[in-house]
């Protein structure tokens, strides 16, 4: 549930990697609030006007999964654009891609999952320590496009101190609904004030197990169906990193490296793939490699990414200043489209970034922090079918958060000032020189002992991105336009695009009482020259359309689907709630419930359409209890029919998913042993995602069982 609204549920801060735990908080625990660091004032949640969804300890445990949108996907407020298992990008209110910055420990990862909905997001959840997902100002101090929202991946790869004694955690999972087995470990250690850290982890699955038919269209006549699963949507990654650090009473300094490697496919019909009819199923409605079909139709995605960090904060270090943080990365991400096992398109973002934090003391009442954001990233996509150019982007950045504290007031404001300059290799495009700005203010007040409300306004600007402004530009005289073999289909941007703009007001109601917790967010975002990938409803087949190479399904009826790159204006409204009843506690014995639901609406204001692809309204409750040792819960999440998906694009029909779980956990001398039993999608419901541009070719997974076992000392 949402931490934010509820920080007297939250679960203690763990001393080893977050998914290496049970999931639900042993009795006697004391419940300590997480300190929010995504804002560089380190407040907790409760104590600042900013919604702020936190997942930490003993929740994050049990709801860390493959990628980071599905991990926080129950979130009110957050779904997942899924594009198979392999991806799963977050959706903040209805944003994502370039409107929702993924960060690790507070500084962009800079892969290319706002290229294209295909592509993963390099982080591993499995590996977090805690999750935060912020709205409001301090957003700003992360870039000033990140209208949805920030996710902070943070993870202890450079310790803030040497640990007091060796810790150690190992993990084995199995989950039956892809047969996919995940190992992890993790190692911290150090002597005086020198910390280690070490971890890794391993995963394999195979084709994922459905309800019915993978493909559902309205013609309903697919040659390459799937019946029982999703052919091409086996899963290998793996990851390892190394963290070293100095620390003592002044601060800390360390570095760390890491490398991840995913290997994942795309689904076949997303791309016009065929031959997976059911025929070549195996017993278990599985196919083996030779039963795929043609190779040369199966699409895959293999990721590597090596980032070197190297980070310091120091404290105190003049009598005015409260701390001083510096961050430097280096990213080097690289992915190739496989198609049929022969290399493809490859994605290359070779990256720099460097981010600096100064938080001052008190002057007055004003308190606040100030610094400076500079990311220098050569992009290409290289290979017959590339369809982004070579390009450069230089983006530098000066930011400021303040909260003022009077009386039962708190106010924040926030600003942020910024250059973009994108410089495709091709001289025939031109160059893209923008200068967003964007400001916001804040306001909590904490009426009596149990309420607080609060409001908040913000203008927030964005650059258009490289493949918003390049996409397939160069081949538009020509008409000899390149598909995007992944998405099966043909993106076309325009370089004409201006920068984005948006309004956006806030309404938020918090209640801590003794029977009863809850919080209630309102927003409404107006958007100027709102840029969205819209489908044209036309097709590229040079064959059929006669002189030119773009025509409608009067003339064919095959093709690829042609996409551009819009500009209007748009609207977003919404709500998020979440409630929680402590309905028994006594002694070892814990029985609450919560309750919560989200809904989002957003509209083109020219054209009167919907916005595509957005998350239909959703509602869910979850009984927790817990006796001793043991602890269980029971899930029910409800998704309504999508009807306004968006021009040209497909509805998607209701559905309801039940979840349960039973955790066993056995403190020895020697450690903690932890078991645990999750049934997920036990009603197997046929989930079609209306996020994702595959919810008619790839549903979301049927009926599953997971296992698993955790050592921590």
């Amino acid at each position: 549930m949402d931490q934010g609204t509820m920080p007297g549920r939250e679960g203690p801060r763990a001393l080893v990697v977050a998914c290496l735990l049970s999931p639900l908080a042993a009795a006697g625990e004391d419940v300590i609030e997480h300190v929010v660091v995504t804002a560089p004032l380190h407040k907790t949640a409760a104590e600042t006007a900013l919604p702020a969804t936190v997942l930490t300890g003993d929740e994050l445990r049990d709801k860390a999964t493959n990628t980071i949108g599905e991990t926080l996907s129950l979130e009110p407020g957050i779904s997942s654009s899924s594009f198979g298992p392999g991806v799963g990008q977050p959706i903040i209110r209805g944003q994502g891609g370039p409107r929702v910055s993924v960060i690790q420990n507070g500084i962009l990862i800079r892969d290319a999952a706002s290229v294209s909905a295909d592509h993963a997001n390099a982080t591993e959840p499995l590996l977090a320590e805690s999750i935060e997902v912020i709205r409001g100002p301090a957003t700003l101090l992360y870039g000033s496009g990140t209208i949805g929202g920030v996710v902070n991946v943070i993870d202890n790869r450079i310790p803030a101190s040497a640990p007091d004694h060796t810790e150690l955690a190992l993990e084995y999972r199995h989950d039956t609904v892809n047969d996919q087995n995940t190992v992890v470990g993790v190692l911290d250690t150090g002597a005086g004030g020198l910390g280690f850290h070490l971890d890794g982890s391993y995963r394999k699955s195979n084709d994922v197990r459905i309800p019915g038919e993978a493909i559902d269209l309205p013609d309903g006549d697919v040659e390459d169906n799937t019946d029982g699963f999703i052919a091409n949507s086996d899963i290998e990654a793996s990851s390892v990193a190394a963290g070293l650090s100095w620390s003592g009473d002044w601060g800390y300094v360390g570095g760390s490296a890491s490398r991840l490697d995913d290997d994942y496919g795309i689904p076949p019909g997303a791309h016009g793939g065929h031959d997976h009819d059911e025929e070549n199923a195996g017993e278990e409605g599985h196919a083996d490699e030779e039963q795929h079909g043609e190779e040369e139709e199966l699409i895959r995605i293999d990721l590597e990414q090596h980032r070197y960090d190297l980070k310091s904060e120091l404290y105190h270090p003049a009598d005015w200043i409260e701390a001083l943080r510096l961050h430097l990365v280096r990213n080097e991400y690289e992915h190739v489209e496989l198609e049929g096992g022969e290399a493809g398109t490859r994605f290359v973002s070779d990256s720099w970034n460097f981010r600096g934090e100064l938080v001052h003391h008190a002057v007055g009442r004003f308190h606040g922090a100030f610094g400076l954001d500079y990311g220098n990233r050569d992009f290409a996509a290289i290979g017959e079918e590339a369809f982004i150019p070579e390009s450069n982007t230089e983006n530098i950045a000066l930011f400021a958060l303040e909260d003022i504290h009077v009386d039962a007031w708190t106010f924040e404001l926030g600003l942020r000032a910024e250059q973009q300059r994108i410089d495709p290799d091709d001289k025939a495009l031109p160059s893209s020189t923008h200068h967003p700005w964007s400001a916001s203010a804040s306001a909590l007040w904490d009426v009596g002992e149990v309420n607080t409300l609060s409001i908040g306004l913000s203008r927030a600007q964005r650059a258009p991105q490289v493949e918003e402004l390049y996409s397939n530009v160069t081949n538009l005289t020509s008409g000899d336009l390149v598909e995007h073999a992944a998405t099966g289909s043909v993106e076309i941007g325009d370089t004409d695009l201006d920068v984005e703009t948006s309004w956006n007001v806030e309404l938020g109601w918090r209640y801590f009482g003794r029977f009863a917790s809850a919080g209630v967010n309102l927003f409404y975002n107006r958007f100027a020259d709102y840029i969205y990938l819209q489908n044209t409803g036309l097709l590229f087949n040079p064959g059929a359309c006669g002189a030119v190479t773009v025509c409608g399904p009067a003339v064919t009826d095959e093709g690829t689907p042609v996409f551009t790159y819009d500009q209007q204006a748009a609207t977003f409204r919404g709500i998020e709630v979440d409630l929680n009843f402590p309905l028994y506690i006594q002694g070892d014995h814990d029985l609450n419930l919560d309750l919560f639901g989200d809904y989002v609406r957003g509209t083109l204001d020219d054209t009167d359409d919907d916005v595509p692809r957005l998350p239909p309204a959703r509602f869910g409750t979850q009984l927790n209890y817990s006796l001793g040792i043991f602890s269980t819960y029971l899930r029910v999440f409800h998704g309504t029919e999508q009807d306004n998906p968006g021009a040209n694009e497909l509805s998607t029909d209701a559905w309801t998913r039940l979840d349960a779980a039973l955790h066993w956990r056995v403190p020895t001398r020697a450690g903690e042993f932890t078991a645990y039993f999750k049934g997920n999608n036990l009603t197997d419901a046929e989930i079609r995602n209306s996020t994702s541009f595959l919810r008619n070719v790839a549903p979301e997974p049927g009926r599953g069982f997971e296992i698993g076992l955790r050592y921590a000392l």
